[in-house]
């Protein structure tokens, strides 16, 4: 997942949004962009270098803005759905997380039409290098 644009440069460091995580046999480990097979853990401050191969290096976004990797987070439970619906394995579940030391926030395409109209859906979401994981269910 990287954001195709960058839309905020200096976000609010804290606040509360949905992640997207595959529901492994052992527990909740990355979705699909290249993390590590370790499992997640609840109700517990989460450093996103020590989850994820590309930490503390630098993306660019689809206008080829550079930022630095971290937690990719929904802002928006809507979002996370139609992420999750369209972009996902079928045994994905959708957490709410709290996060800090956001990086950057932007927007990402989650849903784009194969048709000739190429139409999209952009969703909005924030980079952090913290999560914390709330063990409810989000249907």
């Amino acid at each position: 997942m990287c954001l195709s644009r960058i839309t905020n440069e200096n976000p609010k460091k804290t606040g509360v949004g949905y992640k997207v995580f595959y529901n492994g046999t052992e527990g909740l480990i990355g979705e699909i962009q290249g993390d590590d097979l370790k499992t997640r853990p609840y109700n517990k401050w989460l450093l996103a270098k020590d989850f994820s191969y590309g930490c503390n290096k630098f993306l660019e976004s689809d206008t080829w803005e550079p930022y630095r990797s971290g937690w990719h987070i929904f802002k928006n439970l809507k979002h996370a759905k139609i992420w999750k619906n369209n972009s996902c394995p079928f045994n994905d579940a959708i957490k709410k997380v709290k996060y800090r030391n956001a990086i950057v926030c932007g927007n990402q395409v989650i849903w784009h039409s194969e048709s000739i109209t190429k139409k999209s859906i952009r969703g909005d979401v924030v980079v952090a290098d913290e999560i914390y994981i709330y063990k409810k269910e989000i249907k």
